[in-house]
């Protein structure tokens, strides 16, 4: 516990500036979505009982570093479209903010929040940037030292380009009027997170000089028009390892990179001389199970080392609204034991800090349950788009509200595979048009007042990963949120045809009616993709049963006393990280990692050959990761001791000529290699490159 606020100075000034940024963020995110700013009542916007709770709950972790909380890993879990994303924005902005008033020159990587997903990654940058513009100007209004506050978006190349250079060329491109790249592309911002204003290749430029990419809105009324670097956002690699932002967004995929390179070292205070990461958030930990949970342990391994400084680690905050057997998942990641919050009381109703709400005080969702009898899968879901579309623009010809109709107006359809979603994509162009003319004209044409049965609507879009990413980022930065208005739906999506892609990071608050095609691989991914719609206004869930398939008509006959307790079904998740086949893939990974970035004078790509078993400090490394096993799994601790023994072997024979870490080019010898070869030293590029892909080929018999 801390003593009087009195003591801690710093830690009231950055709480203070901390609820005055994320004041700031809400208003702007108001203004944006079209609220005028006059009307704006700032004693309205306030924190909600369990984010403030939550908030001043971590706060101890900060300010006394030795506090017996820090190494807790503390899981807010709450449901789906709650305000988690607020919470721990606010304490990022807190430990940002209390980092600087400590030491302005303190000034390196405070946060670092990952994610699964490109989707989701994309989703909450978007949102974590206009926090980060509203800390930068606190910055300036109280003189608070050292540079700039600033934010990175850290992800794989397919996404965004690694060097200024490669973004300068994309740049030249794009304002010359060729299309963009269908990965690299730089223009990753599409509308300023500040105003609102869209944003375009024209708005981005490259200083090779102070070695970034500057965005600067083209609105005149905008702060960040007459900034002197524009945003305070970095997207490419070099600009990121170059200026340190505060704030990292990542994905997770990118921390296969560390045994690869060097440069994540200054991420980490390595190379750089300035503190590690204070604070690392994990949102949607669910997501982080199965195959890709038990890679992401094992090189988390190195990540909670690489963060930790004097004995002191980062503080680690997972939030997740679907997730059983969190304890064991957060003791497999992070080696760490873990408090939940809120905790679970006597009532599941009330938490004390949450209360169920009634549908008249907060927006609500309705699930309905359909499954034709004697009809195809793919009649009864042309038959159910066809009435939902015909009863969303008959709320147009009835005179209803701007508002009301744009809440129900793009219908999203969810699918659990791409096949079906194909399938489907010419039957929404077709077959569900020509059943609501036929409605139109028939069953309903005496109904007042009358639908137009010719107007054609076909302004759909697939949001799969099938999807470029400067398409997807364009989707879901501007033309998902554009809505109806004063009668204009010409930019306005009517189908939104989605995979699980967008089951997490989907955050439009417009949406409002969801068809579901056959219950979802699931029960926590049935959760997650449902709760896209109804999160600002009353929702609908429409789910189309397969009556060819036990599985849909077991959830059709079981609908009311499924859905009166989603969350009691959710699955256990499980990972492996020291499995057998986990330490054949990822093992010596974490083992180069810890080596070259705890070794002095073992970090450079030639150092490699500097690899000496009988090091003092090397030997720490295997005592390093013993520990963690120890406390991991510590039934494989054999198993990993004779692996490692096994990797010093074969890492001390190849300490000769020419050896690098990694030669992309094959002019040297390199000690990693490509993760599709056979030895005993391939690494993955990607967390997801888990097995390599064999192909086929079937051989005719001679006669």
């Amino acid at each position: 516990m801390l003593g009087d606020p009195v003591d801690y100075p710093d830690a009231m000034k950055a709480f203070r500036y901390a609820n005055e940024a994320m004041l700031i963020q809400r208003k702007r995110t108001l203004i944006k979505n079209g609220v005028d700013e006059n009307a704006i009542n700032d004693e309205e916007i306030r924190w909600y009982p369990f984010q403030l709770a939550f908030i001043l709950q971590e706060l101890p972790s900060f300010i006394d570093k030795h506090d017996a909380d820090r190494n807790l890993v503390d899981l807010l879990w709450f449901p789906t479209g709650g305000g988690k994303t607020e919470a721990y924005l606010g304490i990022a902005a807190f430990a940002i903010f209390y980092r600087r008033l400590n030491n302005s020159s303190d000034d390196g990587v405070t946060v670092i929040m990952r994610y699964t997903l490109r989707l989701l990654t994309l989703q909450q940058f978007e949102r974590a940037s206009m926090l980060i513009c509203a800390c930068e100007l606190l910055r300036e209004k109280y003189n608070i030292g050292g540079s700039e506050i600033s934010i990175g978006l850290w992800v794989g190349g397919k996404l965004t380009p690694n060097k200024l250079e490669e973004a300068r060329r994309s740049l030249t491109k794009q304002q010359r009027g060729d299309s963009p790249e269908s990965e690299g592309d730089p223009v990753q911002i599409k509308v300023c997170p500040w105003c609102g204003q869209r944003l375009g290749a024209e708005n981005y430029s490259v200083d090779m000089k102070q070695k970034r990419m500057i965005i600067r809105c083209s609105n005149p009324d905008c702060k960040f028009h007459t900034a002197e670097n524009g945003l305070p956002v970095h997207i490419i690699d070099d600009e990121i390892y170059e200026n340190l932002p505060d704030f990292i967004v990542a994905t997770v995929d990118k921390f296969a990179q560390i045994p690869l390179s060097d440069k994540p070292a200054t991420l980490f205070g390595i190379s750089s001389g300035k503190n590690p990461p204070d604070l690392i958030i994990q949102d949607e930990l669910h997501l982080i199970s199965g195959p890709l949970g038990t890679m992401v342990g094992i090189y988390e391994a190195a990540i909670t080392k690489l963060c930790e400084k004097n004995g002191i680690g980062a503080k680690i905050i997972a939030s997740t609204a679907t997730i059983r057997n969190a304890g064991n998942q957060i003791l497999e990641l992070y080696g760490k034991d873990f408090r939940q919050f809120p905790p679970q009381g006597i009532n599941a109703k009330d938490s004390y800090f949450a209360v169920e709400s009634k549908p008249e005080q907060r927006p609500a969702r309705k699930y309905f349950g359909v499954m034709g009898i004697g009809l195809t899968a793919t009649t009864t879901l042309i038959r159910v788009n066809a009435a939902l579309l015909y009863a969303t623009r008959y709320l147009e010809a009835s005179g209803f509200d701007d508002e009301i109709i744009d809440n129900f107006w793009t219908i999203t359809d969810y699918f659990n595979s791409l096949r079906e979603l194909g399938g489907a994509s010419t039957q929404i162009r077709d077959d569900v048009q020509s059943r609501f003319s036929y409605l139109a004209k028939t069953k309903f044409a005496d109904l007042k007042p009358v639908v137009n049965p010719d107007v054609s609507y076909d302004n759909i879009v697939e949001l799969t990963s099938r999807m470029d990413n400067s398409k997807i980022t364009d989707v879901i930065q501007d033309r998902l949120k554009r809505g109806y208005h004063d009668g204009q739906h010409k930019d306005v999506y009517d189908f939104v045809l989605a995979s699980n892609m967008i089951s997490v990071g989907v955050d439009v608050g417009r949406l409002g009616i969801m068809v579901v095609t056959g219950q979802p691989k699931t029960n926590a991914e049935y959760i997650q993709a449902s709760s896209r719609v109804g999160r600002d206004n009353p929702g609908m869930v429409v789910t189309v049963y397969n009556a060819n398939r036990s599985r849909d008509r077991s959830h059709y006959e079981q609908f009311l006393k499924y859905h009166s307790a989603l969350y009691r079904y959710v699955e256990a998740t499980s990972l492996t990280p020291f499995a057998d086949r986990a330490r054949d893939r990822g093992l010596h990974a974490l083992y180069v990692s810890l080596c070259r970035y705890l070794v002095p004078d073992m970090l450079s790509n030639e150092s490699a050959l500097a690899y000496n078993p009988e090091n003092p400090d090397v030997k720490k490394v295997q005592d390093i990761i013993l520990d963690y096993v120890d406390k991991v799994d510590y039934e494989e601790e054999d198993s990993v001791i004779k692996e490692l023994e096994d990797i010093e072997d074969l890492w001390a024979q190849e300490a000769t000529g020419d050896l690098v870490y990694s030669d992309r080019f094959g002019r040297k010898k390199s000690l990693l290699k490509s993760d599709i070869s056979n030895d005993r030293f391939r690494t993955m590029n990607s967390m997801r490159n888990v097995d390599a892909q064999s192909g086929i080929y079937l051989l005719g018999r001679k006669k």
